[in-house]
């Protein structure tokens, strides 16, 4: 560190992003670490120097007399603990500051430039028939834009900044040009995470995930394949997803499952607990049923509040392992302690694409022009983002507007008055939410 000539240089994993109009934030953002850290005006004037080219101590200095030479150097080396900074030339070959994107537009909200999230479904398509399935997926869904203009929106993607791509479907991997997208996305600088049933991994799918850094988020429904087959709606579903995991962990890919609790599988969640960690799972989500899309024929499958209750009991006394995080859904995480926000993640800092190219605040809202905020195969995601399409998202409406969240005496604490794609689930983009605590059975 005391070479007066080594060159600094921004790691090539990380995204610098200055973003006025949301909470006048500077940041920069490791997808490597997944980790963001807020930078204060001279930090972020001194990574942006280093992201043009690389620079020596003493070339730095001229930009910032105010520092010394210590105070100087004591920044370069946190940073370069955090691994923001590097002196690896090999570790710095693309990092670009994102561009200022029309900083002198205002909205009621705070709004990023560019999103930072993006979920993408690439095909309605999937081989199974799972019986709360809340896209009504099937084999027959075929209304697919082509690789080509998925590669044009990643490049708009990683151009603008964005710092996380989800791809789902459907199944995704059922997608007839899957081994593209995920070659087309390898050297991509975006934290990438896959949602799959994991029937179609094989050891090509697995090898081609781990080369372009893929996080895989697996279902794993039942500890046998009578309870998992049923609910997924195909025999051999189970050990196949057994398959998957054995083929994902020999290519050290990182690994979340998530169980959706049902009247099937609620005796299983220890075996289900043993499975996860054979198989090197680093997070177990087990998450309630939602009656929405085909899982409005599912009421049968809900468990009971006294199962959840004591399930939940159970989960919070276990003593950590270090290897295995378990999570269990919480009926009761949109009552914050104090919320006025009526803004959420969609139209903020995330936009959702469908199969055909739409654009949508959030996966919520597919499949209704309500909510169609442009197309993708038509303008611009920068047009998009930028069109007043997103009102309704941003500030447009007040807690007045919301026929029922307007009257109840919890608005004031409840989050879920912020989202109208769950509004809209129950058919009235002004009306209760989805999943409201005043009338859920588990709160």
């Amino acid at each position: 560190m005391n070479n007066k000539d080594q060159l600094y240089y921004v790691n090539n994993e990380t995204i610098l992003r200055n973003e006025p109009n949301y909470y006048n934030t500077k940041y920069i953002y490791n997808r490597k670490t997944c980790k963001t850290y807020i930078l204060n005006n001279t930090e972020f004037l001194l990574i942006e120097s280093l992201t043009s080219s690389p620079k020596i101590l003493s070339e730095i200095s001229k930009n910032f007399s105010y520092l010394n030479s210590s105070q100087l150097t004591k920044i370069l080396e946190n940073f370069i603990k955090k691994n923001i900074i590097t002196t690896n030339i090999s570790s710095s070959e693309k990092t670009i500051k994102n561009k200022k994107l029309l900083p002198s537009v205002r909205y009621p909200v705070p709004v990023m430039t560019f999103p930072s999230e993006i979920d993408i479904s690439l095909t309605r398509r999937c081989q199974l028939n799972c019986i709360h399935c809340n896209m009504d997926a099937n084999i027959n869904n075929k209304n697919e834009i082509e690789p080509e203009q998925w590669y044009s929106i990643f490049d708009q993607l990683e151009e603008n900044k964005a710092m996380k791509i989800t791809v789902s479907g459907g199944e995704p991997l059922m997608y007839p040009y899957i081994n593209n997208i995920i070659d087309n996305l390898s050297n991509r600088n975006l934290l990438k995470v896959l949602l799959t049933n994991g029937v179609a991994i094989t050891n090509e799918i697995a090898e081609k995930l781990a080369k372009a850094e893929f996080n895989v988020v697996m279902s794993l429904d039942g500890a046998d394949s009578k309870t998992h087959d049923i609910f997924r709606g195909s025999n051999g579903a189970f050990n196949k997803t057994l398959n998957a995991l054995d083929l994902l962990r020999n290519f050290n890919i990182n690994v979340h499952l998530t169980t959706v609790l049902n009247k099937k599988n609620i005796n299983q969640i220890e075996q289900i607990i043993s499975i996860a960690e054979s198989k090197g799972v680093k997070l177990l989500n087990l998450v309630l049923l939602d009656t929405i899309g085909r899982g409005k024929n599912a009421i049968d499958w809900i468990i009971s509040k006294d199962e959840y209750l004591q399930l939940k009991e159970s989960i919070n006394t276990r003593i950590d392992n270090n290897s295995l995080k378990i999570e269990i859904d919480n009926p009761k995480k949109y009552l914050a302690d104090d919320t006025t926000a009526l803004f959420c993640k969609a139209g903020t800092f995330g936009m959702a694409i469908d199969c055909d190219g739409k654009v949508f605040p959030c996966n919520l809202c597919y499949k209704n022009d309500f909510n169609l905020i442009g197309d993708a195969t038509e303008s611009s995601l920068l047009q998009i983002w930028h069109n007043d399409n997103w009102n309704l998202f941003r500030g447009e409406i007040n807690l007045g507007n919301l026929t029922v969240c307007n009257k109840c005496e919890k608005n004031n604490k409840c989050s879920l008055k912020a989202c109208r794609g769950k509004s809209f689930i129950e058919g009235d983009v002004y009306g209760r939410p989805y999943g409201c605590p005043e009338v859920s059975d588990f709160v």
